[in-house]
């Protein structure tokens, strides 16, 4: 074997071994997740998860085989992420017996208030990356990549933070000032932010290649994102980590 495979060989093998001292050691801590796992209703939460990505990776196979895949875009991911709350909050409403949850009435008021909640978040992000773009630029990196505009991100929301708290220390912490000064502040960037936009929402990503039993991580992963979300549109914060949501 040569030494570019042992190395990467190694690297798995210690990825493998430490992943699983950390659920070992979290599931010896945690032992009511076993116990719940042992009376959780919700297994067809999971299968359905599992045949829509199972649907989204057969539709976008490049070839007759299932080894190659073309990117899928944003909007997409996003549809399919948006199903996976609706059924989600069905279920729930539908095992708890809850009508008001159940009826039409009911699945459309949450997807409104879904999708306009997410939005707004989506427009944070955006606005983040746009201002974290500022402080890239002057440095001369550009944020077109997937790493750089993870840092614009994160330089974004702490310029937020900063503009919110000056706001807030001029007592003009209210629903217009914030909203005219954070949308003034993007304005110079509006070439980067309809760039992003058209990443993020519409452009096809390149083709990838991927083996069939991606599936089950990827209809897991969604569920637990589609969950997350779902779970900020309760009326009250569920925890400390929700509480920042409403702030």
């Amino acid at each position: 074997m040569s030494k570019p495979n042992l190395h990467k060989w190694l690297l798995r093998l210690f990825a493998v071994f430490w992943v699983a001292v950390v659920a070992i050691d979290y599931l010896a801590h945690s032992p009511y997740y076993l116990d719940a796992l042992a009376v959780f209703p919700f297994w067809d939460v999971l299968l359905f998860a599992l045949a829509g990505a199972g649907i989204m990776a057969w539709s976008h196979r490049t070839g007759p085989g299932w080894g190659s895949f073309q990117g899928i875009r944003g909007i997409n991911l996003y549809a399919w992420l948006l199903v996976m709350q609706m059924f989600i909050f069905w279920r729930y409403g539908n095992h708890h017996s809850l009508q008001s949850v159940t009826s039409s009435d009911g699945l459309v008021g949450f997807l409104g208030l879904a999708v306009s909640t997410q939005l707004v978040l989506f427009i944070a992000v955006l606005l983040a990356a746009v201002y974290g773009g500022y402080l890239l630029r002057l440095t001369g990196i550009s944020i077109h990549s997937p790493v750089n505009i993870l840092a614009a991100i994160g330089l974004g929301f702490g310029i937020i933070a900063l503009l919110l708290f000056l706001l807030a220390a001029l007592g003009l912490y209210t629903t217009v000032p914030v909203a005219l000064l954070l949308l003034l502040v993007a304005v110079p960037g509006w070439r980067n932010a309809s760039a992003l936009l058209h990443v993020w929402v519409w452009k096809k990503p390149k083709a990838f290649k991927a083996r069939l039993w991606w599936v089950v991580p990827a209809a897991v992963l969604w569920t637990f994102m589609a969950i997350n979300l779902a779970s900020l549109l309760a009326p009250t914060p569920l925890g400390f980590d929700t509480i920042n949501f409403y702030l």
